[in-house]
């Protein structure tokens, strides 16, 4: 199968590893066993996204890491641009002035404001779709490419250190924690982690190179209800070594 080497790879990690108990857990008082699975629970989550991720980058690029015929891993960046809100946006988290600088090695850092209108207890789902485009967008050159949705902790998985994104939520002014309190937020200097994605790709990562993806994500909120959606698009592109 074409991701079956990814696939075994991180549901053994992803899977077995939080199944195991530690060799004195008999010996733990009562209180182990909620707090356990509560970890367990994250960790598998987690593991899961990335595999989603993985799943993903690797479609994106046509083919797996194992099949790229021992290419070298190119040096890329992720560009984001052109946010912008979903059509009937609820209006409950604002984004403006979203500005990037491009340094001379090609690595991109983000700015926004961003003006939360209520209180945000939990997130209850996280969704994105990605339309993937040949080169330019339009009707023509662009077609669904995938739907991504977690319902799981999705308030850790944010900030979990191994995925993509996490860099640019911590770069929020004050920090990114759930329950969000409403008002004005930050976000400065942030990047995407771009050594979390080139690991789950390989060099396959390199097909990407010069197409244009555009994501929409929803979050819902603790009632269950459409709280944000926003679009934005983004672009790989190859940097200086």
């Amino acid at each position: 199968m074409r991701h079956s080497a990814v696939f075994s790879r991180l549901i053994v990690r992803g899977l077995c590893r939080p199944l195991m108990r530690p060799n004195n857990a008999k010996s733990q008082s009562g209180r182990w066993r909620p707090r356990r699975q509560a970890r367990r629970s994250r960790a598998l989550t987690a593991d899961m996204l990335i595999l989603f991720v993985a799943l993903l980058v690797q479609s994106v690029a046509g083919r797996s890491p194992a099949g790229s015929g021992g290419r070298r891993a190119p040096s890329i960046s992720l560009q984001l641009y052109d946010l912008e809100p979903c059509k009937d946006e609820p209006g409950n988290l604002l984004v403006s002035n979203f500005t990037s600088v491009r340094e001379k090695n090609g690595i991109y850092h983000y700015y926004a404001h961003v003006l939360l209108k209520k209180v945000l207890k939990f997130i209850s789902k996280l969704e994105v779709n990605v339309t993937q485009c040949v080169d330019a967008v339009s009707y023509n050159t662009c077609s669904y490419l995938t739907t991504l949705r977690f319902t799981t902790a999705v308030c850790t998985l944010m900030t979990a250190d191994s995925l993509p994104w996490s860099t640019m939520i911590k770069a929020l002014y004050p920090s990114f924690r759930c329950p969000m309190a409403a008002g004005k937020y930050e976000m400065r200097n942030a990047t995407v982690n771009m050594a979390a994605i080139q690991k789950l790709a390989g060099s396959s990562i390199g097909d990407v190179l010069g197409k244009v993806f555009i994501a929409e994500l929803s979050l819902s909120n603790e009632q269950y209800q459409l709280f944000s959606c926003f679009k934005l698009k983004a672009s790989f592109i190859g940097t200086r070594t």
